[in-house]
């Protein structure tokens, strides 16, 4: 680890040390908001609705990637960011070579299993009729590209642990660029239609797994991907598991949740899954940059738990938990104030903006929540407390789900339109309940022993 790493990591003003750590993260989350919508832009200029559905239905694939890459990145990212306040230099070399070496092998696993299993996945995925053609050309090569899209995800957050949040930054604007530039290349000049849009995403990934491969061999002093670091190692497993199982599971149940809220606004009408579309597109903005800020101070909050920092450890999660809650809170009050001129950037429809500006009015509640929620998610990943970190994954989902279909059978649209910040408080009163029982545990393990 660099002088400058440690220097955020132990002394700098905390203010300061979130930044630097946080600010590179949020730029990338933001970048990543871009990456999720650039096939579906370049897509929709062919005016095939075929197409963008196929690119739609194959969607959750690249979600199941980004979810191995969670696993191993988020995972393996908190037992670095604690190992190095220990000074384990061998740990963090021996855990960096088990999270590239195990994105390798589940991911070979995943693409040979899932071009033997293609067909039975298309019907699952929904693709039937004039979608299945693009969505099979879509689905196989997002399958064949599982490694570097797996990989280009898990190594950003490993970079990211040693504390090089700058470096994490450059990979997710290289593929993101890259995708960018490949995309029109892919689909228009080449003529591959919707297969080049996956293949466009698929290069943009391996130029971004490129550079963060660069980085960690010859820039970085602590991570390793060399094959003689590789050991299986059971306290490897168990601690990097113990925080990547929860956040894989997120991943999967923001999966159904989205299925979920697409499903019963179907059931209204096809305007009100245009509405939630857009509100859902809106709230990607404030969530990703509350979430970039907790994920960003992650490591310093994994770094100064172990290096037995209670003092900074305490002002770190206050200020995350306060800079958090401003952030979306803002765009809450910007969103309510604008009426709807917000849904107005996607449909000017009269009747559009009737049915919308209620709808988005009340998911604005769940903003203010983000802060408090992220915040005490990133604390327990970030210091190794499995329990409840699992239960800060699960809870928004398995209260959402069966809450949107009973509202919605027993109270109509507007009781369905409560169930998503219904959700979100349950899940931020959870948070505070589990932090006030757990944080005298946390600070006390994070306090030098008595001599």
């Amino acid at each position: 680890m660099g002088k400058n790493n440690r220097y955020y990591f132990e002394t700098a003003p905390v203010g300061r040390a979130i930044a630097h750590f946080s600010v590179p993260t949020m730029t990338g989350m933001l970048v990543l908001i871009l990456y999720n919508l650039v096939d579906t832009f370049f897509i929709g200029l062919l005016e095939d609705y075929n197409m963008l559905a196929g690119v739609a239905l194959a969607m959750p694939l690249f979600t199941i990637n980004m979810g191995i890459g969670v696993f191993f990145g988020t995972g393996c990212g908190s037992y670095i960011s604690r190992l190095l306040g220990k000074k384990d230099s061998e740990g963090v070399r021996r855990t960096s070579a088990y999270a590239f070496y195990g994105c390798l092998a589940v991911g070979a696993i995943g693409t040979v299993a899932g071009f033997a299993l293609l067909e039975p996945i298309l019907k699952v995925l929904g693709a039937s009729g004039e979608t299945l053609a693009p969505t099979r050309q879509y689905a196989s090569i997002l399958i064949g590209g599982s490694i570097p899209c797996i990989l280009s995800y898990a190594m950003g957050q490993i970079v990211r642990a040693e504390g090089a949040a700058r470096a994490s930054m450059t990979g997710s604007i290289i593929g993101t660029v890259s995708n960018i530039i490949l995309d029109p290349i892919c689909i228009f000049l080449l003529g591959w239609g919707v297969a080049g849009a996956a293949i466009a995403t698929v290069g943009a990934n391996c130029l971004a797994v490129g550079y963060y491969l660069h980085y960690q061999l010859r820039k970085s002093e602590s991570l390793s991907v060399r094959p003689r670091d590789f050991t299986w190692d059971k306290e490897i497993f168990r601690a990097t598991s113990a925080i990547g199982l929860p956040v894989f599971l997120l991943e999967l149940i923001a999966l159904a949740t989205s299925l979920t809220l697409n499903n019963i606004a179907a059931g209204y009408g096809a305007v009100y899954v245009a509405i939630y579309g857009v509100i859902f597109k809106l709230g990607m903005l404030p969530k990703a940059l509350s979430n970039g800020l907790c994920q960003g101070v992650q490591p310093l909050m994994g770094y100064t738990y172990a290096a037995k920092k209670a003092d900074r450890l305490k002002e770190t999660v206050r200020r995350t938990g306060l800079y958090g809650t401003g952030i979306a809170t803002v765009f809450a009050v910007l969103l309510f104030a604008a009426g709807g001129h917000g849904l107005r950037l996607f449909n000017s429809d009269p009747a559009f903006l009737l049915a919308g500006v209620p709808l988005l009015r009340i998911s604005l509640v769940s903003y203010l929540t983000l802060g408090v929620t992220f915040t005490a998610t990133g604390l327990f990943q970030a210091v190794g407390k499995a329990g409840p970190s699992l239960a800060m994954s699960v809870v928004q989902g398995a209260v959402f789900i069966p809450l949107a279909w009973a509202t919605s059978g027993l109270l109509g649209l507007q009781g369905f339109a409560w169930a998503w910040p219904a959700a979100d408080a349950v899940a931020m009163l959870l948070g505070i309940a589990l932090y006030v029982r757990h944080r005298r545990q946390i600070y006390a393990e994070a306090t030098p022993a008595v001599q």
